[in-house]
């Protein structure tokens, strides 16, 4: 069982976070996410088929949302909640943490699952580490829900449409990308959220030649 303490401020730097998968329970529907790392966030990348054809999804953990929060255990077991040091108040989740060695000699492998009662989220997932704190793991799991709860398609179709849209006067679009970002809030005591917003890149608006007029003899 990791030791449930350590911040991600002191750590976050001495190693990477390069892939996630969680599974909805309920459903049985998987995301796997490739994960970078910048010195102001956590990303997380995956791309959704939609009808328009694919469309990268990118989800952002702060790191500045990151060191506030530490681990806090959950009894005797290997179950653990976020913990918000400046409130000293615990998230409304629970995790159960295992870990083994690999795939490869550097790396170290988490997997457990991960409830929320209140965005009523069961979850099972894996990540792999070069290592990392597991408070980043459990906060990008926190950031992956946000997928599960928006709805997928939900966010596709709005971002899709917010791109034709912008691109209309234009040569039409190029790329589109969904940019989700994990938050956190304490108007009703520590809550989970997220938010997202579309961007487009547009093709060029074609010129227009004029054929010059025949001149009369």
């Amino acid at each position: 069982m990791p030791k449930p303490s350590g911040t991600a401020k002191k750590k976050a730097g001495d190693g990477k976070l390069t892939y996630l998968f969680v599974k909805d329970k309920k459903t049985g529907k998987g995301y796997s996410f490739e994960a970078r790392m910048t010195p102001t966030d956590i990303i997380l990348q995956t791309v959704v088929a939609t009808r328009k054809g694919p469309m990268p999804v990118s989800t952002r953990v702060p790191i500045a949302t990151l060191n506030r929060l530490s681990l806090k255990k959950i009894g005797t077991g290997n179950t653990v909640t976020l913990y918000d040091k400046r409130t000293r108040q615990s998230a409304p989740l629970q995790a159960t943490v295992g870990e083994t060695s690999g795939p490869t000699a550097k790396d170290k492998t988490y997997f457990g699952t991960y409830k929320e009662s209140r965005r009523k989220v069961d979850l099972e997932f894996v990540a792999v580490t070069d290592p990392l704190p597991v408070v980043v793991i459990i906060a990008g799991i926190g950031a992956a829900v946000c997928l599960i709860i928006l709805g997928v398609e939900k966010i596709t179709t709005d971002c899709g449409e917010e791109c034709r849209e912008a691109c209309k006067d234009s040569g039409g679009v190029k790329s589109c990308k969904s940019d989700v970002v994990f938050g956190m809030s304490w108007s009703d005591g520590f809550t989970l959220g997220c938010s997202y917003s579309c961007k487009a890149e547009c093709y060029p608006k074609p010129r227009t030649e004029t054929q010059p007029s025949p001149k009369g003899r």
